[in-house]
């Protein structure tokens, strides 16, 4: 697993935070102004004025994210500008209950994760939780007593204000009111610029454009903290991980992440606290002649994050999907046969001993792969490589 933490890390986010925040102060003003509506303190009268005419939301946003005041186990109305006048006047009859019987409280919700924007936006893991927390304490009727969120509360939380299905989708979000710019998960990857997968490092994750800026292909963004459950944290920076479709659907899927129970990339990667280890089955595995080999991460015993490592390790599967590149093992194996275990040192000082390589550099030559663990990101493999060019003794 690969830490994905760099000096750039803020600023990466900073830059997210500016690329999402005009959508969803847009989605919050429209419920402030929905419940100032409810409670009277504006005129149903005036709803297509304050709601439409008055909105910088496109008319298919405002449609759907007024809809979500409407729900019910049954089905979701859409709050439409020919309609709109109709179902405020109405308010019993066409609004959700919870809504209606803490009106003035949602009003203050609302305003208070506007202030809270940025915050929910670019703080850090442990940050988040305790954001969440301290809401769901202030204004308890949005929770239910298992402290998830309630339905009504939850959809309009994570399909409207916190929306990662328009920020996923090939426009995005309008980054101000004149909608030339957007803000969408290909920028997002692109400005991480990590090519390959946080949880395995085994894959690439290329971000790539076609000639007009349109993405075409990039990670998967996994959630650490479930969006489902954790609406608040569906476009947070430090929730957004960017990973292969094996281990974010295949492997990861539903599962529900605790970061006593998980290794957060934001917060360590396996560094030095897990290595790769290989044990040979045979004889002519144990020279390089055959790949009947078993390749597996040891967690180091004293690591402060042990469970959390052994944890990953099971849920990724690594031991099992490690394995299948014995035969990059019996590569090495070979590699320091040949040279009595000094192929780096052969390389660097005797082959191109003429061209002063740095150690990076002659390492790159020698094994394929990056020597930094700052670097590991940019190349599949990069610390299975160095771990076990450690353990074959040719550095």
């Amino acid at each position: 697993m690969l830490n994905l933490r760099t000096k750039k890390s803020p600023e990466i986010a900073a830059k997210h935070f500016e690329g999402v925040k005009y959508y969803i102060n847009q989605v919050l003003d429209y419920y402030i102004n929905a419940f100032d509506i409810l409670m009277g303190n504006l005129a149903s009268t005036d709803a297509i004025n304050i709601l439409y005419t008055s909105s910088e939301l496109d008319a298919n946003s405002i449609n759907t994210i007024g809809g979500k005041l409407c729900y019910t186990k049954k089905a979701e109305t859409k709050i439409t500008r020919d309609k709109i006048i109709g179902i405020f006047s109405n308010p019993t009859k066409n609004f959700n209950d919870l809504f209606l019987t803490h009106k003035s409280e949602f009003k203050q919700f609302f305003e208070k994760l506007k202030s809270l924007v940025k915050d929910i936006i670019i703080s850090e893991p442990r940050e988040l939780l305790d954001i969440e927390q301290k809401l769901k304490t202030k204004y308890p009727f949005i929770q239910n007593p298992n402290c998830s969120f309630k339905e009504p509360v939850r959809r309009l939380l994570l399909l409207s204000v916190f929306n990662y299905n328009k920020f996923s989708d090939k426009t995005g979000f309008p980054r101000d009111k004149s909608k030339s710019k957007y803000w969408e998960r290909y920028d997002l990857a692109d400005a991480l610029n990590v090519n390959t997968c946080a949880y395995c490092n085994r894959l690439y994750t290329y971000t790539v454009f076609n000639e007009k800026g349109k993405g075409l292909i990039s990670p998967t963004i996994d959630h650490f903290f479930d969006k489902a459950k954790n609406p608040l944290f569906a476009l947070s920076f430090y929730n957004l991980i960017p990973s292969c479709t094996n281990c974010n659907l295949t492997l990861k899927g539903s599962e529900k992440f605790a970061l006593s129970d998980y290794v957060h990339p934001y917060l360590s990667g396996f560094g030095d606290h897990a290595y790769f280890k290989y044990n040979p089955l045979d004889v002519d595995a144990s020279i390089g002649e055959s790949r009947n080999m078993k390749v597996y991460i040891m967690p180091d015993k004293t690591s402060s994050i042990k469970k959390q490592v052994e944890n990953s390790i099971e849920l990724f599967q690594l031991n099992k999907v490690y394995t299948q590149h014995a035969d990059l093992v019996q590569e090495l194996i070979k590699k320091k046969i040949i040279s009595n275990s000094r192929y780096l040192e052969i390389l660097r000082n005797e082959t191109f001993k003429d061209l002063n390589l740095s150690l990076d550099d002659s390492y790159r030559l020698a094994f394929g792969n990056y020597f930094k663990e700052a670097d590991f990101q940019k190349r599949p493999l990069a610390k299975f490589t160095k771990d076990l060019v450690k353990e074959l003794k040719m550095i």
